[in-house]
Parts: C-alpha cells; sequence; structure tokens
C-alpha cells in the first residue's frame, strides 16, 4: 500500500468541524506523520492511504474531498509508512468494540454496550476511557496519555492486551490492538449502513503513560528497554517450549534487522554505496520477510530501498522479488527439499555469511555493542571470558578455601565435617580451624 501526499481537489466540500476538533485533540501537539484513509470506490476493498504532517492536519481535514469511510491512525509516525517500526509517538490506548458479531448483543443500543463494556472494565480495575465512539456498526473506547517513544511500545502493548482482555466478552476485537491501527474519523459516515460516526461520551482527562499503565498493568520492573528483547524475555518466562533460552527465526532476524539498521547509520549515514548496495537492501528484505506479514513485504522492501540508496529502481525490485516470492510461498504453507528433509522456503544464511559479505570488523562490532552479527575473533573473546568469569571461586568459595592449608583438605572437607573433631575438643568450628591454619594442631 502506497503512502502519498493527499492530492485536494478544492471544489469538494471538507470535513466538518466535529472530524477537525477530534483530530485536533487527538494530534494536535504531536510531531510527524498521520495518516489519513479512505476508499475510494465503495466497491473495491483496497484503500488509499495518505501521510500528513502533524502540522498541516487541521488544513488538510478542511479540504479533504471524502465524507464516508474517512479513518485515521491513531498514532504518528516518523516515516511515510504506517508501520510499528517506524513509530514516533504513541499517544492513546484503544479498544474496538465488533459487538454486531455476536448474536446476543447485536440487536443492541449502541449505549447498553457502552455501559456493559464499563461494568466489565470495573471488573478488571481499568479507569473509565477518555472517549466512546459509535463508529456506525460498532464502538471503540479511547484513553489519551501522553506520548511515548517506540522504546515503550512493548509496555504499551501490554496495557492494550489487559484492554483487549477485559473487553472480550463485549466484542473487543483482538486483530485491532497494533499501534499502526486506523479508525473511522468521527463526522463521516458508514457506507454499510449510512449511519454518521459520533463520539459518544467524552472527557477532558489526558493520561500520564506511567500512571495509566499502573492503573492496568501494575507495577512493573523497567529493566527491558527493546521490544525484541520483551518478546524473547516473555518467551523464557512462559510454560511453553521457547521457555528455556530458545529463539526461534524471528527472533534472531529481528535482532539481526536491528543491528542492521545501526550499520547502516554508522556506516552510511547518507545513504549506502555501490559495492554494498544490492547486498544490503536484500539482507534487510530476507530479515522482513521473517518479521512481518507477507502481503506487506513488497512496500516495505520499496521503503528500505528508498532509505537506503535513495531510489527503488527495477533492478532493486529484481533482488528481492524472489524473497518476496518465497515469503508468500511460507505463508501459503508450501515446503522445500534441503539435504532430503522439507525446510521453510524463505533464504537464511549463517551469521558468518552475513559479517564476511558485509565486511564487519571487530572495532564495528565493539563501537555498536553488535550480540548477532559478531565476527568470529571477537566470538571467541568474549566465550573466554565468560568460561573465566565462571571458573572464578566466589568470595563465599574462597572463603572455604583458605579455611585449608591445602587443596586435598579442601576436597576432603566433606568426610571432616562428618568426624567433626572440633566436637570432641570442645572447641568451636572456626577455632579449630583457625588453630589448624597456625599450625597448633596435629
Amino acid at each position: 500500500m502506497k503512502a502519498q501526499y493527499l492530492q485536494i481537489e478544492p471544489n469538494l466540500p471538507g470535513l466538518g468541524p466535529e472530524s477537525i476538533e477530534y483530530a485536533n485533540r487527538l494530534h494536535g501537539t504531536g510531531e510527524g506523520y498521520v495518516f489519513l484513509c479512505h476508499k475510494p470506490d465503495q466497491g473495491r476493498r483496497k484503500w488509499e492511504q495518505n501521510a500528513v504532517p502533524v502540522g498541516q492536519l487541521e488544513s488538510y481535514l478542511r479540504d479533504y474531498p471524502k465524507s464516508i469511510d474517512v479513518y485515521l491512525s491513531q498514532n504518528r509516525f516518523d516515516r511515510k509508512c504506517r508501520f510499528e517500526y517506524a513509530l514516533k509517538e504513541a499517544d492513546a490506548l484503544w479498544a474496538d468494540l465488533d459487538y454486531y458479531r455476536h448474536p446476543d448483543l447485536a440487536d443492541l443500543h449502541p449505549e447498553l454496550i457502552a455501559d456493559e463494556a464499563r461494568l466489565a472494565l470495573d471488573r478488571h480495575r481499568i479507569p473509565e476511557p477518555t472517549a466512546i465512539v459509535s463508529s456506525g456498526k460498532g464502538l471503540y473506547f479511547l484513553w489519551l496519555h501522553r506520548p511515548i517513544p517506540i522504546r515503550e511500545l512493548y509496555r504499551w502493548k501490554e496495557c492494550q492486551l489487559e484492554i483487549y482482555q477485559a473487553l472480550k466478552s463485549v466484542g473487543a476485537d483482538r486483530g485491532a490492538i497494533d499501534a499502526s491501527r486506523v479508525l473511522r474519523l468521527p463526522g463521516t459516515k458508514n457506507s454499510k449502513n449510512g449511519r454518521t460516526v459520533e463520539v459518544l461520551h467524552e472527557s477532558s482527562t489526558v493520561w500520564d503513560f506511567e500512571d495509566i499503565f499502573r492503573e492496568i498493568v501494575g507495577e512493573s520492573e523497567r529493566t527491558i528497554v527493546h521490544p525484541f528483547e520483551y518478546e524473547v524475555a516473555k518467551r523464557r518466562n512462559s510454560n511453553g517450549f521457547f521457555s528455556r533460552n530458545r529463539w526461534n527465526a524471528k527472533t534472531l532476524w529481528g535482532s539481526r534487522f536491528q543491528e542492521l539498521r545501526a550499520l547502516k547509520d554508522y556506516r552510511w549515514p547518507h545513504g549506502v554505496p555501490e559495492g554494498f548496495r544490492d547486498l544490503f537492501v536484500f539482507l534487510c528484505t530476507v530479515g522482513l520477510s521473517w518479521m512481518i506479514e507477507p502481503r506487506r513485504l513488497e512496500a516495505e522492501a520499496k521503503r528500505w530501498g528508498r532509505e537506503c540508496v535513495g531510489r527503488f529502481d527495477r533492478e532493486a525490485l529484481t533482488n528481492t522479488r524472489t524473497t518476496i516470492k518465497r515469503a508468500m510461498a511460507a505463508a501459503r504453507g508450501e515446503r522445500i527439499e534441503w539435504r532430503g528433509i522439507e525446510v521453510d522456503p524463505r533464504y537464511r544464511f549463517r551469521t558468518e555469511t552475513i559479517v564476511d559479505r558485509l565486511e564487519i570488523t571487530e572495532s564495528e562490532a565493539r563501537e555498536l555493542n553488535l550480540r548477532s552479527l559478531v565476527p568470529k575473533s571477537l566470538l571467541r573473546e568474549r566465550d573466554a571470558l565468560r568460561k573465566r568469569e565462571c571458573r572464578r571461586p566466589s568470595p563465599i568459595q574462597t572463603d572455604i578455601q583458605s579455611q585449608y592449608r591445602t587443596k586435598a583438605e579442601y576436597w576432603n572437607r566433606d568426610s571432616l565435617e562428618k568426624e567433626a573433631p572440633w566436637e570432641n575438643m570442645e572447641i568451636s568450628r572456626a577455632t579449630y580451624f583457625r588453630r589448624k591454619r597456625k599450625g597448633e594442631l596435629e
């Protein structure tokens, strides 16, 4: 899906004050881009998304040519793409209630559904939402909070999951809790039934994120600062297959992808030069093929090509086309044969292959604190250091060893403990070993 600046036709009517007021309250003080989306043809499912700078949002809305099926992103992004790792600021939590899918709730008035949802929130001790919006067929609840950067996204997701669990009984949509979600804009119409999207209840509350996090999730130690590290730690602490320090391909390529981004910013802040250009875009596309849905892969590959080299021409598209095809085959459940076994068709590379092809040096790995794309020599050095630390006795063990004159006495200490000669001598154990060190005992 291609993001583009909106081309305004001045003769068409724009959106009303309700839409502008809602958008200003949601994004008026933020930074980055927001996304306006609409369906250009009611007979088609595809829609257009338009990247709009926050500072120009109000003027765009005043001249926006559509008033039916208009959607607005709830968060803000730092690039012209609506995906989570391009997020610049998150400033709202929400829940999308598709209660019309439940036979027991489908015929109820939206106000009654809102009351049921409030009771569910009370049972889970989640505070009242800032706004409740009727989308024409469903509802969505919105909690505004102070903007947070992408490094806090994992904590934001925890809040989203807690809200979803609380409202699942009244039709909360599990697929609508991602940070890149767009929701219908109040003041526009829903083409499915002709009803107007309107705000049912609204308050002036804007939460500090730390406060609402404590209200929804509770106290939490902030020891993990990266979404990928959070996913790995959550898997280790679970009771499933990956509970014992195990990685899968998604977490591995997630770590590699972040380090490739860091390497690009370190080496080539103004664009990847020829000689590394095709290889770098190809490796990034392979990483994305393990991390995101295949239907989004081509758009993200093009965006990465433009970010790395300033453009994405036909040659670069040819270099990534096979990667995209393999990702689509994997999504369909297809397998390929490799050395007599059936494996996933997506590309895979050994770490040393990537390091050799990109010529990553020890100094770069140390400077960037790389953990995945590390030369073998540095890996051996880190492994030796770790083994030395494991062999080094603890202070308690050192203190125990100091009570014995020779290693033989230390290793035979268990038999000495059983005999307990200090009891026959009617002295304490500490006195016995002190005299033994001084040679006062035979």
